[in-house]
């Protein structure tokens, strides 16, 4: 069982503030590095006030079984009727059946979609784990992220099932400075999984003369581009992540499969141009005049390219 190293009396304060004003208790994991930021700036995003964010590592789980029992009685014993798990780690599925035991409704916010669970089979049990549990009513109802996925699990599971989108929280005070260093400095933000597209995006800004490309993580395009081109930005909270953002002539999101794309609105909140695929109807909550930098081939160096001169300013 894992061992219990956070200030769990930190949390139980922060279940009993948020138990004061609200029936609904949101629980997200913390995130290690940028592995789960998204959720969490997510969840943040969409319920600022009844958030509580528990520790993890990698997706595993660090709080002892007895934590969790402890913030859940005390979410009930303070009224509270309902908590809402906002995406899912394995862990989450014990978190569920104490609520069960103790008699609080949960509700399930899933953020993916079907797209990374290809050959991925620990994915595939966890997707088939969710479906299961909805079939037995073990949680409420389940929220998605993912156009089309809440019609898909309606029918399947015949379960209340509704689509959310999450909303656009900008911090005050950002510092940020844009490059004026003569060369055009292109984001690419990302993860390394298969759906986002990287080495495609990354060839792409490498065709565009005197371009300095900026990634999370480490640098895997050796073989495509001089590694002194591209620059990797690790462990960072969200200012920091959306100064960087805010600091490039344009950013590219063109990935395989989005649930969202909340990176295409933050970049373009900070007055930064952001090439993405429409593969999540985010096109449709935008202005028109960001229709142009929507591509319908997300697989082609070349079109993101032309797209990328097309838009960018000429440095």
């Amino acid at each position: 069982m894992p061992g219990s190293k956070y200030d769990v009396a930190m949390l139980i304060k922060k279940v009993e503030a948020i138990s004061s004003t609200e029936l609904k208790l949101v629980i997200c994991p913390e995130n290690t590095g940028p592995n789960w930021m998204g959720i969490k700036n997510a969840t943040l995003d969409l319920f600022p006030s009844q958030t509580l964010v528990i520790p993890q590592e990698y997706s595993n789980q660090v709080l002892t079984d007895i934590d969790l029992r402890t913030l859940i009685s005390t979410f009930k014993s303070n009224s509270g009727k309902t908590i809402l798990l906002s995406g899912f780690p394995d862990y989450f599925f014990k978190i569920i059946l104490l609520c069960n035991e103790l008699e609080v409704d949960v509700e399930i916010l899933y953020h993916g979609g079907l797209a990374e669970i290809n050959q991925n089979k620990k994915k595939q049990i966890l997707m088939e784990k969710i479906l299961e549990f909805a079939k037995q009513r073990k949680f409420k109802k389940l929220y998605v992220v993912k156009e089309g996925l809440d019609k898909l699990f309606t029918k399947i599971c015949a379960i209340d099932s509704e689509r959310i989108t999450p909303t656009l929280q900008i911090p005050e005070n950002l510092n940020i400075q844009r490059f004026n260093d003569g060369k055009i400095h292109i984001g690419i933000f990302g993860n390394n999984s298969y759906n986002k597209n990287r080495h495609t995006q990354v060839a792409a800004a490498a065709m565009i003369d005197n371009s300095v490309i900026h990634i999370i993580g480490e640098n895997e395009f050796q073989y495509l581009i001089n590694p002194k081109r591209v620059i990797c930005h690790n462990q960072l909270n969200r200012k920091a992540f959306l100064e960087v953002l805010g600091s490039m002539h344009i950013n590219l999101y063109c990935s395989y499969s989005e649930s969202w794309g909340q990176v295409i609105l933050e970049s373009l909140a900070l007055n930064v141009p952001c090439i993405a695929g429409n593969n999540s109807g985010l096109k449709n909550f935008l202005d028109p005049k960001h229709e142009n930098l929507f591509i319908s081939v997300v697989d082609n160096p070349n079109i993101i390219a032309e797209k990328i001169k097309e838009i960018a300013p000429t440095y």
